[in-house]
This record gives C-alpha cells, sequence and structure tokens, in this order.
C-alpha cells in the first residue's frame, strides 16, 4: 500500500541470494483541487457591463451558465459556481452571487436645426440625463433635459443618455448620543470599525468642553489617513459636516488627534451597527469606551446606470436637398414649429406636405421663383414628407413638425 508519491521497485533473492529487479513504477499523488471563482469588478453591475469571473482551474471545467473557458464574462445577475472535472473526481466552488441593476429606455431626442451659427437648445425625455461629445467618450459635457450646446458652426453631432440611480439612500450608525458616563479623556483613543460595503460619512455629532480647532481623520487600519479636516468649533453640542467616503475595509477608525472631545466610559455596549454598511467593535483600550463621534449620518454608495445614447444631429444653416434634375433646394428650419421655409423653388413647380400614409395635407403653387413659406398651423406634431415637383425636376424631404 503506497500513499506518498515516487518511483517504485521490487527486488527478489533466490536461494543463491542471485538478484530480480522489478520495473520501476512512478506513483503521482493528485490533490483534490476544489476551484475558486475571483470577480474582476464589483458584485453589483449595471446592465451592458458585465463583469469578468475567472476559474482557478482552467481545464475541464463547467461554469453554472454552460461556459467552458477559464474566464467569461457575466452579463446577467444570479449566482454562478464553477466545476472542475479532475482524476479524483469532481469538485464544485462556493458560489458568486451578482446582481445587475437593470439599464433605462433609450431618451427621446430629435434633431435640430439653426439657420445660422450659434448656440443649439437640446431637448430629451428620460431620467438624469447627460450629454457627450462622442458616442464612447467618458466624460460628459452637460446635463439636464434641457441643455445648450457650444457655439456651433458646422453640423455637430451630439449623444445623450439616460441614467437610473440606484443606492445612495441615508442611513445611521454609531452611538446615538453620550449618555452614559464620561468626560475628556486622559490620552485618547478611537473606536475600530469594519466597512462591508463602501459609504460616506456626511456628519458626526461631537461634544466639546472647550472651543477651538480640531483635525478630524478617516484612517485605514494601518493609521495611514485617508481623509482630513481641520474644523473649528464651538462649546457644547456640536454636528460636523465631513463628506468622507469610506472604503470597503477591517479596522478602519475616525480620529481627533488632539483627543479633547467627549468620550463615553460607561453605558456603552457593542457592537454598533452604522446602518447595514458596517459595524463599529471595539477600541485600543477595550470595549468599555466609545470616542467622541456620535449619531453618525451617512449615505450609501450611488451607482448610476446609463442606457443605450441617443446621437441628436445639429444642423447649422439651411437644409440642401438634391433635387433629379435640377439645382439645390434650401429648406429650414428642420425640425419646425409652425412655419417652414424652401428656398430655390421655381416658378410654376408644386410644394406639397404630405403625412406618413402619403396623403396629401398642404398644396402650394407659388408664382414667382425662390423662396416659399409655408403654415403649418393646426398640423399635429409628426414626421412628414415635403415633396417639391416641377418640369424634369422632383425633390422630397423629411420634415419633423415638433409643435408650436
Amino acid at each position: 500500500v503506497v500513499d506518498q508519491p515516487g518511483d517504485y521497485s521490487l527486488i527478489a533473492y533466490d536461494a543463491n541470494n542471485c538478484i530480480a529487479q522489478s520495473n520501476t513504477l512512478t506513483i503521482v499523488v493528485q490533490t483534490a483541487e476544489t476551484p475558486e471563482i475571483t470577480v474582476n469588478g464589483e458584485t453589483t453591475f449595471c446592465e451592458g457591463f458585465p463583469v469578468e469571473l475567472v476559474s482557478s482551474v482552467g481545464t475541464n471545467i463547467l461554469w453554472s451558465n454552460g461556459f467552458t473557458d477559464q474566464t467569461i464574462l457575466a452579463a446577467v445577475g444570479g449566482n454562478y459556481t464553477v466545476t472542475s472535472d479532475g482524476p479524483c473526481g469532481v469538485f464544485t466552488s462556493a458560489p458568486v452571487s451578482l446582481i445587475m441593476n437593470p439599464a433605462p429606455a433609450i431618451p427621446v431626442a430629435n434633431d435640430v436645426f439653426i439657420p445660422v451659427p450659434g448656440v443649439a437648445t437640446l431637448d430629451a425625455i428620460g431620467d438624469s440625463i447627460l450629454w457627450y461629445d462622442a458616442l464612447g467618450a467618458t466624460t460628459s459635457i452637460g446635463s439636464g433635459n434641457t441643455w445648450d450646446t457650444p457655439f456651433l458652426n458646422t453640423t455637430t453631432s451630439f449623444w445623450c443618455e439616460a441614467n437610473t440611480v440606484y443606492g445612495g439612500s441615508l442611513e445611521t450608525g454609531g452611538k446615538p448620543d453620550n449618555t452614559g458616563g464620561g468626560g475628556l479623556p486622559a490620552s485618547g483613543a478611537y473606536v475600530w470599525f469594519n466597512a462591508y460595503e463602501s459609504f460616506t460619512i456626511l456628519e458626526v455629532t461631537v461634544y466639546a468642553t472647550t472651543a477651538g480647532l480640531r483635525t478630524i481623520q478617516l484612517c485605514d487600519s494601518t493609521g495611514a489617513v485617508l481623509e482630513t479636516l481641520d474644523i473649528t468649533i464651538a462649546i457644547g453640542t456640536q454636528v460636523l459636516t465631513l463628506g468622507f467616503d469610506v472604503p470597503v475595509g477591517n479596522y478602519l477608525s475616525l480620529r481627533c488627534p488632539q483627543n479633547n472631545l467627549f468620550r463615553n466610559n460607561a453605558g456603552v455596549t457593542y457592537p454598533y451597527a452604522i446602518g447595514t454598511v458596517g459595524q463599529m467593535f471595539d477600541t485600543p483600550f477595550g470595549t468599555s469606551y466609545y470616542y467622541y463621534f456620535y449619531n453618525w449620518q451617512i449615505q450609501k454608495s450611488v451607482m448610476l446606470c446609463p442606457s443605450v445614447r441617443e446621437e441628436v444631429v445639429v444642423s447649422v444653416g439651411p437644409l440642401t436637398i438634391e433635387p433629379r434634375g435640377g439645382s439645390q433646394l434650401s429648406v429650414y428650419p428642420v425640425p419646425t414649429g409652425d412655419l417652414l421655409y424652401v428656398d430655390g423653388v421655381r416658378s410654376g413647380e408644386q410644394v406639397q406636405l404630405m403625412d406618413p400614409l402619403g396623403r396629401v395635407l398642404l398644396t402650394h403653387f407659388p408664382q414667382r421663383a425662390g423662396l416659399v413659406e409655408l403654415a403649418l398651423h393646426g398640423f399635429a406634431p409628426g414626421n412628414y414628407t415635403l415633396v417639391v415637383q416641377g418640369i424634369n425636376r422632383r425633390a422630397t424631404q423629411k420634415v419633423v413638425l415638433v409643435g408650436p
């Protein structure tokens, strides 16, 4: 019975001490390996931005969604596992739970025409609209359902996206107030806390027996300062606005290096929850003390999930169309509210406006060449077709009526 790896052989002796040696067998011990999943990214993600999952085992594996590559992209929420099939059996990883936040619908926005160089006002229907100057741009150049472009000299495209806001809820944490025994500390310390997810400390309450400058610090487990704020406070109960962004981590602390704020040495009962994102659990001097910062007001992290972007074209100058069999025509503004101008019409040509079903809604016969003004009062907003037709010449153009 062999339980160690190595090369094994047998030597036999006969009555005359003659030796016979067997062949050599090499024994390899195959360890049982349960695969582990690494998540490259956050476990909560936006629709359209899949998360990369990597298996610690690279061969003979099967993911719970049917894929067999070592690295996969998870595009939907749910529990993911990976199973490896080796010589010692089949082993399945612990599950990884992912949450996908749905993206909003693509915003509704119309192209805009301005007759001369200038600033255009763009409108989009959707929530938390952001504007971009390129389809793949990562930094927005404007926000809001209505946005004014920079000064434009030429026809330019912009893109808008709607966003759904997830998270951002307000919660409280820590000891609510300083009830119980206490006072100024002899040397001072701080409270350790763990953060299960990132959040922002908006405000805390302190109790000061002397006025003056205080330094407030957010520190990591090594004592390195992550955030700092110098603030002058008065005597008494004070609410301090911090705005400190707390990362995920253990043994974090909120400190006052001056150590001259009220702390409890009685009436303290750990742990103290920090909303649903963390917990205060101890101090360097034990669980009988609570240092300085009470009634934490926090905000959970905010995630913006974007829609597919919609292109909006700002046309500068008259819209030029090339008729069959003739010179150019200019049509403006497009889209329009109530008046539409057609320039370059010849005397005797017919100008018509048709609805999407091809029904003629308006017909005009100009008596002289040049500019024709069409009054569209009373027509419902929508898409229409402009037709200019004469001898040896015909032109059509889509016209968007947005209403007066």
